[in-house]
């Protein structure tokens, strides 16, 4: 499940564990886009 499913649960059931793991999912996914940012770059230079 990705943060957004976590957060639709958390929000139609009112359960607080989904709201723990809405949380801990957004900072994996936005960890992930900081981690793929510079994939790649190392070649483009001259």
């Amino acid at each position: 499940m990705n943060a957004q499913d976590y957060w639709k649960v958390f929000l139609d059931s009112g359960i607080p564990e989904y709201y723990l793991l809405y949380n801990k999912a957004k900072r994996q996914e936005e960890s992930n886009v900081l981690d793929d940012a510079g994939a790649g770059t190392a070649g483009l230079t001259l």
